[in-house]
């Protein structure tokens, strides 16, 4: 049996830890990653688990089969170009989990617009304030794709 292509689910806002455990309930192989963040709360500083991508959650799955998935409470629809859905590579999701298990800091940032100048350190980290090169134009490419698919209003930063 030929394995099933990663797909990226949208979300209602703070479902994605419910999406992803009922997609797990329901026998899905899901990926959910997550930052450790530090929060304010009105007595003390608090350490929580957030959603890298809020507002997704990514799943694999035989998209002609994706209704049991769209009828999960919170989960909103499958990320596509118009109404068709777009799979994410398998080489994508398994650098985004590189980058999370090296122990770097990794945590949301607003999208990286095409055309805007960034630098890619000696890591492979993308930084904003400095220029391009050819190089950078390579290293980006699969990046930029995962980050717009996943919307335009979002995107992961990775920083230090």
């Amino acid at each position: 049996m030929a394995t099933h292509s990663w797909y990226g689910l949208r979300t209602k806002s703070r479902f994605e830890k419910a999406a992803a455990a009922s997609l797990a309930y329901k026998g899905y192989q899901y990926y959910l990653p997550t930052y450790r963040s530090r929060r304010r709360w009105s007595d003390r500083m608090t350490e929580v688990q957030a959603p890298l991508f809020p507002g997704y959650v990514f799943c694999r799955f035989d998209v002609s089969q994706r209704l049991p998935i769209l009828v999960i409470p919170g989960i909103v629809s499958v990320v596509g170009i118009g109404r068709e859905p777009a799979s994410i590579p398998d080489e994508e999701i398994a650098a985004i989990e590189t980058v999370l298990r090296s122990g770097l800091n990794a945590e949301p940032w607003p999208y990286l617009p095409e055309g805007q100048r960034v630098r890619v350190d000696k890591r492979g980290l993308i930084c904003p304030r400095a220029s391009g090169s050819a190089s950078t134009k390579a290293r980006l490419t699969g990046l930029r794709e995962l980050w717009s698919r996943a919307r335009k209003a979002h995107g992961a930063w990775l920083s230090r």
